[in-house]
Parts: C-alpha cells; structure tokens; sequence
C-alpha cells in the first residue's frame, strides 16, 4: 500500500527546528527532500505568550487577549513602568502586529530593553531579531551573542538555536558535534519536544554522533508522545522504512495520521502523490 508512495516528500517542509524559541511565522529551510533540523515559530514568542498570561491575575485574561488593541495599550503602560515581562510582550506584539501595526524597530527597541536587564527570553528574541534580519541588518554573529546570552540562563529555546547554527554553519564554522552538544543540553528534561527530535534527526542520519536508528527512534517518541507533530511524522516514517524498529506499516499510518492533525507539511504530499493512501488525502 506505502511502497511506491515518498512520504519524504513532506520532509522537505521541515528543518532541524531551529526555535521553539519564538521565533516568527514558518521560517523553514529546505536542504534536499528530507526532514533536516530546524527552530519551528514560537518558542521565545510563545513563551512571551506566558508572560501576557501573567498580566492579569484572575482567570478571563484569554478574553482580553482577544482584544489586542486594549492588551496592546495595557502592555505598553506596564512596559513604560518597567515591567520587564511586559517589555517583552509589547515587543512581541509589535512584532507580529497584534494591536498596532507591525513595526520590527519597536518591537526591537522594547526587546534590546529587557534584554539589557538580563531577561532571557528578551535575549533570545534579540538574537532572532538579527538572525532574519528584522528591523536590522542581518548578522549572525549578533545572534549567536544574544543566543549565547540567553542559553547560558538555561533558556532551552536560544539553545536549541544555537545547535541550528552549528548545523548550518551560519555565523560560526559548520560543526555537527557542537549542533549535537547543544540540541542534548536543550532536550535535557525531555519537555523540550523541539530539541528531541532535533536531537533524533542527527542520530538518525549520523551526524555528529555515531548513526544510532534505535536512539533516534527513542528520540523521536519521547516527542511524538508528548504530542510534537514532527516528532510523530518521524516516527511514522522510522516505522514505514523499518529504521530501528520492526517496519509495521499499521504503525507508520498510525503516526502519520497523528502528525497529520497539526503539520501543513502533508499538504504538498497530498498534492504530489496520487497513490497517498485515503486517510492520508482526506
């Protein structure tokens, strides 16, 4: 039923996830037709998420965010009071234009003032700030600096994303060892579902670490358990090539159908393979 059908084909939506940082809209780089480690959008953002949460202190805060212009306005008086976590979540704001317009130069203003007070999910969108080249000249070596900052406060995000740097190669010398080195330290705790299957991709193809199928396998279940969708679309497609475990093409449609609820990535298989079985069209 799968043989002929390349569910390789989606990898190719995806990168060694470079960010659940908080990172902006899908910044997904394509090497070949695989699955190759990436920071996905959200995690420094997502985590400024956390930090709008606790501006209100009973439980219908979600219905305010609904309003961002009056979240907008409430932000922004907290921020100019010096309330760091505000700081960052008007950055944020103005960032992905919710209750003004877009503006990368404010969003980086308020940013670069919480990050000069040490918050590290300030320094951490700072250095994807200069990473894409936001509201300021491109430079990856700025972004390393405020990565660097902010992993070295344990943030799991900025060092998750430095490993995609070293992955790359961009703004340091290409190096897989040192990409492993800081997708393990940011997969430690096993919550950062990102890091994981990050982690699994270079265990899966040998990169920086001796080839390891089952150790990918481990990897990529410790994430898709925990509901990561790529994690999930890696496992299904450990188990319709039989990488590591005991090929069960049951299994493979059973991940990949999990993986399908949440990832866009089967959206160009769907479109590419006219032997996609049914659920996989639906």
């Amino acid at each position: 039923m799968y043989e002929n059908f390349n569910y390789q084909i989606s990898y190719q939506f995806s990168r060694i996830m470079h960010r659940y940082c908080g990172i902006c809209e899908e910044q997904k780089r394509v090497i070949g037709m695989e699955f190759v480690p990436t920071a996905d959008d959200g995690a420094f953002f997502a985590e400024s998420g956390e930090y709008i949460a606790k501006f209100d202190n009973d439980d219908d805060y979600t219905n305010d965010l609904e309003d961002y212009a009056k979240t907008h306005k409430r932000f922004r008086l907290s921020a100019e009071n010096g309330e760091i976590w505000a700081q960052v979540g008007l950055g944020y704001l103005y960032e992905k234009g919710f209750g003004a317009e877009q503006d990368y130069d404010e969003a980086l203003k308020w940013f670069r003032i919480a990050a000069n007070q040490e918050d590290s999910l300030a320094q951490g969108n700072l250095g994807y700030m200069y990473e894409n080249g936001y509201g300021v000249e491109q430079s990856y070596v700025e972004a390393m600096k405020w990565y660097g900052l902010s992993a070295g406060q344990g943030n799991k995000s900025a060092q998750n994303c430095i490993g995609v740097l070293y992955y790359y190669g961009f703004g340091v010398r290409q190096d897989f060892s040192e990409a492993v080195k800081w997708f393990r330290k940011a997969a430690e705790g096993e919550d950062f579902t990102l890091a994981l299957v990050n982690l699994g991709y270079m265990y899966e193809h040998g990169y920086g670490v001796k080839q390891n199928f089952r150790k990918a396998v481990e990897l990529y279940r410790k994430a898709a358990v925990q509901a990561d969708y790529y994690g999930q679309y890696c496992l299904g497609h450990m188990y319709e090539q039989g990488k590591g475990v005991k090929q069960s093409h049951s299994e493979a449609e059973k991940w990949y159908h999990s993986a399908k609820g949440g990832c866009r990535l089967f959206e160009l298989g769907k479109r590419a393979s006219k032997q996609a079985p049914d659920w996989y069209r639906g």
